[in-house]
């Protein structure tokens, strides 16, 4: 007759230790069986054959065991690994976005600084042209105005130069500063202008 083990499943993941390494019990998890009868006459008796030690059968299952925790362990660390792993490369796409997003504002800030310098270098510059459009109008007026002045005193000059031109024409002097004579006695243009109230 040989002895025969009960079978233990390995573990499985999730399983935190097998049966084997839990509080087990040699004389009742061992089973014995008689194999090798033939007409109903038994080949080996049961005293004859030599029993097999529990002794021998546990620490092979201790050592299945302990395969099974280690093995349990070594798929831990790897699932641990994994998942920092993946932690780790989401973290990194998280902060690659942030830095993407961050260049995108500077980016943006950068772009309204120029439009704003841009709309201020153009503000300065229709404001001077403005006042240089204003400055030439305000010289043309004061031009103008001038040559209106020195028109009109031109027209009042020649206008005056006619009246005394007319004047000394039909009083008989020749200039205004020269006297008229007659019979020793001699009259200026200022006198009789005088004396006729003109």
């Amino acid at each position: 007759p040989r002895a025969l083990s009960a079978s233990h499943t390995p573990a499985v993941m999730g399983q935190s230790e097998c049966k084997g390494c839990s509080a087990s019990d040699p004389t009742t998890d061992t089973v014995t069986v008689k194999i090798g009868t033939l007409g109903g006459t038994l080949l080996a008796d049961a005293g004859a054959s030599p029993k097999t030690s529990p002794k021998h059968q546990l620490p092979e299952e201790q050592l299945e065991c302990q395969e099974e925790q280690i093995k349990h362990a070594e798929m831990e660390r790897a699932r641990e690994e994994e998942g920092r792993r993946l932690q780790f490369e989401e973290q990194q796409r998280l902060e690659h976005g942030r830095a993407a997003e961050e260049q995108r504002l500077e980016l943006e800030h950068a772009e309204a600084q120029a439009r704003d310098v841009q709309r201020t270098l153009e503000q300065a510059k229709l404001a001077e042209r403005t006042a240089a459009e204003r400055a030439a109008a305000e010289a043309a007026a004061r031009t103008a105005e001038e040559a209106r002045k020195h028109a009109a005193e031109e027209k009042t000059r020649k206008d005056a130069q006619e009246k005394v031109d007319c004047f000394l024409k039909t009083k008989g002097f020749k200039t205004i500063s020269m006297p008229r004579t007659s019979c020793f006695t001699a009259s200026y243009p200022l006198h009789v202008a005088v004396q006729e109230n003109k």
